[in-house]
């Protein structure tokens, strides 16, 4: 990946993060959006098509989660945030494995559809990117569920003269957005990185290798 894509990505993630400091739903429409049309345009590459499937697919469950949000009503906020954390966890997780795999499960995907394809399937720059960037949120998730069993102990029966000594702990929580977003940004500069490089130049990085 040259100078040129690192700035495409650079630009885009830029541009996502100030849309979703402005408008989350609206950030999440330009995800959706924008992973379509990648989709589109390069509907011929099977690599950008899988590849776009499982951002976009990650984005619309990661929304349905934070639609549940609103839906809390009396359940404890130490298992419900629980919930909403650690599936979100869950879903990061399967998409990582999906993208470490993604050739291999291309491959078995097309055997059973689209047999023409088959010898189409590569790595791309952006496999490794995707699932790096998950595996940050996932950290950051994970911080975020410790952070909140930590803060809401009494709702376990928990002392207070234990609970009040996390009472202030809000790192994350106060934070989540500034860890989050940019995050998210990338993952969308990565997708629209795909209209300008859909394949890794292996010959290529095997003679800088050799030299």
């Amino acid at each position: 990946m040259n100078a040129f894509n690192l700035l495409v990505i650079t630009v885009a993630a830029i541009a996502f993060t100030a849309i979703q400091y402005a408008d989350a739903d609206a950030y999440v429409l330009s995800i959706l959006s924008l992973t379509a049309v990648v989709m589109l345009i390069k509907r011929n590459n099977i690599n950008v098509v899988h590849i776009c499937s499982i951002v976009l697919i990650t984005a619309l469950l990661e929304y349905c989660i934070i639609l549940l949000t609103s839906h809390q009503k009396d359940i404890p906020t130490i298992y419900w945030g629980s919930f909403i954390f650690g599936i979100q966890i869950l879903i990061c997780y399967v998409a990582i494995k999906i993208l470490i795999l993604r050739t291999y499960l291309s491959r078995k995907l097309l055997t059973f559809t689209n047999s023409e394809k088959f010898n189409e399937v590569h790595m791309t720059h952006a496999e490794g990117i995707l699932a790096g960037l998950y595996r940050i949120i996932t950290l950051v998730l994970w911080l975020a569920l410790i952070e909140n069993l930590l803060r809401h102990l009494e709702q376990l029966g928990i002392s207070k003269n234990i609970t009040n000594i996390f009472q202030d702990l809000t790192l994350v929580y106060d934070n989540y957005e500034i860890f989050i977003y940019p995050l998210r940004a990338i993952i969308c500069g990565v997708v629209l990185s795909l209209l300008v490089v859909s394949k890794i130049d292996t010959e290529r990085l095997e003679r800088q290798q050799a030299v």
